[in-house]
């Protein structure tokens, strides 16, 4: 046989084997597996259109364990029961049996939660008014609503509290603000805290809830000065966490935010 045309003849089957190879690729990248869905978090979308978390929709890994975080993002303990769950503690505290008895806990927190918080921060800030919304038991979370510049209309959390029974569903986490009061000029007149007034600790919404309000940095002094010639202070967000007359804890929205990630990202990693 001529070289040439032996040598034509191996490079058609070798073409013909990667098509086979490459058609198999695709028909398999195809066929989508019903047994994962990438549902991993609890709290997800504020529209209160969201597939609840169920046993179906947890992502299991080589090795399901539900692992407990505090506040700090420190692993306190890991079970092998679950569905690859992250409980994140609300306590900086080492010592979780507070927490876990009373319940002071979120299961999965995930992005969208950030998403509800944020946008709250926005437009309180934007509109010097105090705003609310709720996750459920079941993870639905309420739309982000505007109360007034004090306090939030019982009306409106009786609405949010009917968006939820709808759904068989009921309050686990209120969240509402306590803005930052600026004159015309851009200076804060009165700082909105991140700790419960006395209206608040009255009236439990929740099994605990988050006021989103602020805390003071003082500027530095400069080295062997005795007047401060650096920049001005500033107000950074602090997330308060408390269930009636009781505080819990509190966190940086930085931190938070952090803490968030760092468990979706530990599930994705798991779910690989």
């Amino acid at each position: 046989m001529n070289r040439n045309i032996l040598w034509a003849s191996v490079i058609v089957l070798m073409q013909v084997f990667r098509l086979t190879i490459d058609l198999h690729q695709i028909n398999t990248l195809a066929t989508p597996d019903v047994s994962t869905k990438k549902e991993l978090n609890l709290y997800n979308k504020e529209s209160l259109s969201l597939a609840r978390l169920t046993r179906e929709s947890c992502l299991e890994s080589d090795s399901n364990r539900t692992t407990y975080y505090n506040l700090y993002g420190s692993e306190i303990k890991h079970t092998t029961e679950g569905n690859n769950n992250n409980i994140l503690l609300l306590t900086h505290s080492r010592n979780c049996d507070r927490c876990l008895d009373k319940g002071y806990y979120l299961v999965n927190p995930g992005i969208d939660l950030l998403d509800s918080i944020r946008k709250a921060y926005r437009e309180s800030d934007r509109l010097q008014r105090e705003y609310f919304f709720a996750t459920g038991h079941d993870g639905w979370i309420s739309a982000v609503i505007s109360g007034d510049r004090e306090y939030i209309p019982a009306g409106l959390i009786a609405g949010v509290r009917n968006q939820l029974k709808e759904r068989n569903d009921s309050i686990l986490l209120a969240v509402h603000t306590h803005p930052l009061m600026k004159d015309e000029f851009d200076q804060v007149l009165r700082p909105g805290n991140a700790f419960p007034s006395g209206a608040d600790t009255i009236k439990k919404l929740g099994r605990f809830e988050f006021i989103l309000g602020y805390v003071y940095d003082a500027p530095r002094m400069q080295p062997n000065s005795v007047m401060n010639t650096g920049p001005s202070g500033s107000y950074r967000p602090l997330i308060g966490i408390y269930s009636g007359s009781e505080m819990i804890d509190t966190i940086s929205l930085s931190d938070f935010e952090k803490l968030v990630w760092k468990l979706n990202n530990r599930n994705n990693r798991g779910s690989r």
